[in-house]
This record gives C-alpha cells, structure tokens and sequence, in this order.
C-alpha cells in the first residue's frame, strides 16, 4: 500500500495537509507562525522547498491550523481550516472556514464570512454528486452551514 521512504524532514510548522497539484506536484499545506505555509515537491513528495509563507494570515492573536486541502472533480481546489480565537483554550473554542483555489497557491475564502461553524481539525469530503461534507471534533451540537 505504501513504502517508507528516506525523503526530507522538515523542522517548522504543525499538521499538514497535502494536495497534488494541476501540474501532478505535491503540496505541503501547513500552519506557521503568521498563518499557513506551503511547501512544493515535484519529485513524489521526496524533497520539497517553500513555495509560500504566510498566506491565509491568521488574523491578529488568532491561530490558523490543520490546513486539509482537496482537489474537486471539477477540477477546482478547496481548503478547510481552522482558527482559534484569541483567547481559545479548547477544541470548543475552534472554527472551520473554508479557501478556494485553482492551482494551489493561491488561496482565497470563499465567502467575505467563510466560517463554516464550530469544529476543530476539519476534513472535507466531496461525494459522488457534488455535495461536499466538513468533518471534524466538537464538544457543542453547534453545526455548521
């Protein structure tokens, strides 16, 4: 299913989420410091190099973490991530949003509100017709729109 291979470890940022590219590349999506980062590979996800730093900037004493991107049947990409508010202690306290992209770097949200509501490490699924799924952690019935 999969071979451990000796490849590039890298030293900054938090979970990462990963994403091939139109050109068939890897991106490394990953929170930094002032928001998310990213990083390229065009050799099988063997050695990458920085490709953005700090783009979807965490807003003032915010935190942006655990980036999920995916590729769309149609062809489009989409991100969901989360931001803990400044002050947040608990998954409780996290929010999901939701960036669009066409070719992986650059990233925007897809609405001027592109919170999707209360959950913290969000996934995103897209099903057979289109309709497009957010999973993650909550400790509140809160859902998400």
């Amino acid at each position: 299913l999969f071979r451990l291979e000796d490849g590039q470890r890298n030293t900054i940022g938090g979970v990462p989420g990963a994403v091939l590219t139109p050109t068939g590349s890897v991106r490394l999506v990953f929170s930094n410091a002032g928001g998310l980062t990213s990083f390229l590979s065009e050799d099988s996800g063997l050695s990458f190099s920085m490709a953005t730093s700090d783009f979807l900037i965490s807003p003032t004493g915010n935190t942006v973490n655990d980036p999920n991107p995916m590729r769309r049947a149609s062809g489009d990409y989409l991100m969901v991530y989360k931001i803990t508010p400044t002050g947040g202690t608990s998954p409780q306290d996290d929010q999901a949003w939701l960036a669009q992209s066409t070719d992986t770097l650059t990233w925007t949200a897809v609405t001027p509100d592109a919170k999707i509501g209360t959950l913290s490490v969000p996934t995103l699924v897209e099903a057979t017709d289109g309709s497009l799924f957010v999973y993650g952690t909550s400790s509140s019935s809160a859902g998400g729109k």
